[in-house]
């Protein structure tokens, strides 16, 4: 039974946003976890670049 609700929970999860883990309240698969860091690591290195190190 505890095997069912945490599946259920993780669709649940999953249904706040399909497409895009980021916008989830929780991740779990290893693969959205690295997908997230490395678009919010990307989209870092792009406001660096444009603004010298990031601090003004």
């Amino acid at each position: 039974m505890h095997d069912l609700l945490q599946e259920l929970g993780w669709e649940i999860v999953r249904e706040q946003s399909p497409k895009e883990p980021g916008k989830r309240s929780r991740l779990w698969s290893h693969e959205d976890i690295n997908n997230v860091l490395k678009k919010n690591k990307a989209k870092g290195n792009r406001f660096n670049s444009r603004h010298g190190n990031g601090v003004d």
